[in-house]
């Protein structure tokens, strides 16, 4: 690859792995371009970019793991630490999930204009879309007809190179929609897991999360877990090595299973999502909507 200053001169050229020796630039203003070697197709776009004086700067080509076409990112380490420069051009990432369960298929829309989404349908997890980063107005509306807004000009802050899922949930007559950022960098050492508590009808659950599937005799791995009207109660990115598992849901205190999976095979590098929800047209039993690696 090449590096380019901002007057499109290169600055450096470099095969994988190879490091550059330290090269001295006046302070001031910069644009860093990356291309292949003995191309003008730009990878990488920094935008401006400011250098200060009597500044030693480490500037690493990392594979880009965010939104964005660009397939790097750069990490700039100086005395006061670190810091990822991004694309210029570096979107936000957005899905919704459907977990309403008494609610029929949405449209999602922003600024009472775009259409992010069309048709999502109850357990339904829509792919990322790209979109500038940004305030928006969002309404959720019946896919059927438009004029039904069931959520009306909900406010939501879309960051550079972030990833988000809007997930939709309680019932219809007292809806939500909650906005969560996802973690989309994989480990090649683990399998990473999160379970969303999104079922008003589950009341306050214990999670178990077994290699067998029998919890007689063992411990929650997560307790007392309830719905929340709010922002929905989860358990956050968990590691777990490789192997295959069991999650079990039961009300909080007991062991009168709720939900069992039966056997789930993780694999290392994979991100798993599961949200417990009500029954079709709400209600029990609860069922799980799986996304990511499922």
């Amino acid at each position: 690859m090449s590096l380019h200053s901002s007057s499109a001169t290169v600055l450096a050229t470099a095969a994988y792995k190879d490091a550059t020796c330290l090269v001295s630039v006046a302070s001031g203003d910069y644009r860093i371009r990356i291309t292949p070697a003995g191309t003008d197709t730009v990878l990488f776009d920094s935008g401006t970019v400011t250098l200060a004086s009597e500044e030693m700067l480490l500037i690493a080509a990392t594979q880009n793991v965010g939104p964005g076409d660009s397939p790097v990112s750069l990490v700039v380490a100086g005395k006061t630490g670190a810091v990822t420069v991004l694309d210029a051009n570096t979107p936000a990432h957005i899905r919704v999930i459907h977990a309403v369960a008494d609610a029929p298929a949405v449209d999602v829309i922003a600024n009472n204009a775009l259409t992010l989404f069309d048709g999502a349908p109850f357990l339904g997890v829509t792919d990322y879309a790209s979109v500038a980063s940004d305030t928006y107005l969002i309404d959720v509306a019946a896919d059927a007809d438009n004029s039904v807004v069931v959520i009306d000009d909900a406010s939501v802050t879309l960051e550079v190179g972030k990833t988000y899922s809007a997930i939709a949930h309680n019932t219809i007559a007292d809806i939500e929609l909650d906005l969560v950022m996802d973690m989309p960098r994989r480990i090649a050492t683990e399998a990473q897991v999160r379970i969303f508590h999104a079922s008003p009808a589950a009341g306050t659950v214990d999670i178990y999360v077994t290699a067998d599937g029998f919890i007689t005799d063992a411990t929650p791995a997560f307790s007392g877990v309830s719905f929340s009207a709010g922002m929905l109660a989860e358990t956050g990115y968990v590691s777990l090595a490789a192997g295959d598992y069991h999650v079990t849901v039961t009300p909080t205190g007991s062991k009168d299973i709720a939900l069992e999976t039966g056997s789930l095979t993780l694999s290392a590098n994979m991100i798993y999502t599961a949200l417990a929800v009500d029954a079709i047209d709400g209600g029990g039993p609860v069922q799980l909507i799986l996304a990511d690696d499922f």
